[in-house]
């Protein structure tokens, strides 16, 4: 075990674990960033799970990051911490793209297969899941839509505007 890794678990405090992880996580106390814990190193601040990860298991391979299995961005346990693609890492998250990721269905209730989805590529964007019988039948809803507005329109008065 290095100093820094030492150094690192002297300030780390046990707490519950998450719902993620059945051991508890070791929580850094010390300073962090977005929080994430760091610890001052050769003249600079370093994350407490690459020092750690890289003291027990060699460097980290160029291209993967340090992924916190239960979730808790302070946590130093080793067993909470695994090296994986950004990727990967992005799908195993909380956010937009890794809640997207885990649809199974669009939001009309269409199953996403692999003949009911096609990849939309837009310039500037990033790529999207079309379900290909929502695409089929939004002309038809359209049409619909706008024959009820029409026929709206046609009961209701003419509302003129006054004059100035």
């Amino acid at each position: 075990m290095s100093e820094v890794t030492v150094r690192i678990l002297a300030r780390c405090k046990p707490v519950k674990a998450s719902d993620h992880v059945l051991t508890q996580c070791l929580v850094w106390t010390g300073p962090t960033s977005k929080g994430y814990g760091r610890v001052w190193v050769n003249g600079k601040y370093i994350s407490i799970q690459r020092a750690i990860y890289a003291d027990y298991f060699g460097p980290i391979p160029d291209g993967l990051y340090i992924d916190h299995i239960c979730r808790v961005r302070g946590c130093a346990r080793l067993t909470h911490l695994e090296a994986v693609t950004n990727a990967e890492n992005v799908l195993r998250g909380e956010g937009i793209a890794a809640a997207n990721a885990r649809k199974t269905h669009c939001s009309k209730g269409h199953e996403f297969t692999e003949e009911n989805t096609r990849i939309e590529h837009l310039e500037g964007r990033a790529p999207r899941r079309v379900c290909r019988q929502c695409k089929r039948e939004a002309p038809s809803r359209n049409r619909a839509r706008d024959e009820r507005r029409r026929a709206v329109a046609a009961v209701l008065p003419v509302q003129e505007k006054p004059d100035r």
